[in-house]
């Protein structure tokens, strides 16, 4: 499927919005920026599906040339 983008700069400021969102569901995930070294990860699956989800954002933001 091929999708057609007539304006490139609200195209990409959507990835970034996304790579936004997934980075902040994966530090959910993760518990937070509370630094406690004894309590265990919250959700470790949901961390590393935005994880990963967030760098193929990132991948497709940086691998994006307007035409």
């Amino acid at each position: 499927m091929k999708i057609r983008v007539t304006n490139w700069q609200r195209w990409n400021r959507v990835k970034a919005i996304y790579i936004t969102v997934c980075c902040v569901i994966s530090l959910a995930g993760v518990g937070g920026l509370e630094p406690e070294p004894y309590e265990p990860m919250p959700n470790p699956a949901l961390a590393a599906v935005f994880t990963i989800l967030a760098a193929v954002g990132m991948l497709s933001l940086i691998g994006t040339r307007e035409r």
